[in-house]
């Protein structure tokens, strides 16, 4: 590996053990925003209430921590030297509304809540 800066000798990062919890997370992007400002749109009104509905159903299992369902109301804009170089090839990213969902230690959910229907 070629060390770049070397120079500047930052000091050594100390990392923290894992927590050993599993996380979800899941962002869309549904409509096209109008410049800085997400649309309302009846689709994403509709995805943003089943998301929650499933949230509230998941925050029931036992071995899910956590469940949030996020809504934008800003996207930053995102454009800098390096992607204004790759204009065209870097898709950036837009997401409008991110589930996010923290379960127990080991415990994979999908068995489930595949099979309690959720999803």
């Amino acid at each position: 590996m070629n060390i770049v800066n070397s120079h500047l000798h930052f000091p050594k990062a100390k990392l923290a053990a894992p927590n050993g919890y599993g996380y979800i997370h899941v962002a869309a992007e549904l409509e096209r925003p109008a410049g800085p400002f997400p649309r309302s749109t009846d689709l994403k009104r509709s995805v943003i209430r089943q998301c929650k509905a499933i949230a509230d159903r998941l925050q029931t299992l036992p071995h899910v921590r956590n469940v949030h369902v996020f809504e934008a109301v800003l996207i930053a804009p995102g454009r800098g030297k390096l992607l204004n170089k790759r204009k065209g090839q870097v898709h950036l990213a837009k997401y409008s509304t991110i589930f996010t969902l923290t379960m127990s230690e080991n415990y994979c959910p999908f068995g489930s809540i595949l099979l309690d229907g959720l999803w």
